[in-house]
């Protein structure tokens, strides 16, 4: 079946349980009460997005590897940001992306080879996930995120999510970092020289 370009439809997310359905109507509301009355589960319109057909298709292709049976995915944090953020175009939706928190993670583990293990034991998400997510073919969602930030790498992913914005309780939270980091570091050699001390009185 070949993509059509309807401008008029809707991509929407119809939520089942752990399963959502990702699929292209040009009338969401109906098609939700269609769904009720054959669904054995409760169905809920979780978002409906302007779209087209391709659009639809496009993000079957994205999350195939999360595909259970037609149109209907495990739900996942990517999938949820997407339906509560919607979507540009299928051409975007296309392009692999990694988090700038993910990619600070991964420099972080940078020759040790258990990046994916690494980000499984810390978030508790899957092994397979984790692997998409670093890959960049997935997203991490809130979750993920939150477990990144109140881990021991939490300043250094932090600091990647801000990037270039600058405002003004950043720069101060920057300089209490640096403050921070200075005076660790004045500890730090004064245990050393206290260290070189001992050995000369000895």
């Amino acid at each position: 079946m070949k993509a059509t370009s309807r401008p008029q439809g809707w991509v929407y997310f119809i939520r089942s349980g752990d399963l959502v359905k990702i699929g292209y109507s040009t009338d969401v509301a109906y098609r939700a009460r269609q769904l009720r009355t054959l669904s054995a589960g409760r169905c809920v319109l979780v978002a409906a997005h302007p779209g087209t057909q391709k659009d639809e298709f496009a993000l079957h292709k994205r999350f195939s590897s999360l595909r259970q049976h037609g149109e209907w995915f495990i739900w996942c944090d990517e999938i949820a940001n997407i339906a509560v953020e919607g979507f540009v175009s299928s051409g975007i939706l296309a392009q692999r992306q990694v988090h700038p928190a993910i990619v600070e993670f991964k420099r972080l583990h940078v020759g040790r080879g258990v990046a994916a293990k690494a980000l499984h034991e810390l978030t508790k998400a899957s092994l397979s996930f984790c692997e998409k997510v670093l890959a960049g073919s997935l997203q991490p969602g809130a979750d993920m995120l939150v477990s990144l930030l109140q881990s021991d790498v939490g300043r250094e992913v932090l600091i990647a999510i801000m990037g270039e914005a600058r405002p003004k309780w950043w720069a101060s939270f920057r300089k209490n970092l640096e403050i921070a980091d200075a005076l660790r570091a004045q500890a730090e050699l004064a245990r050393k020289i206290e260290a070189m001390q001992r050995e000369m009185g000895e």
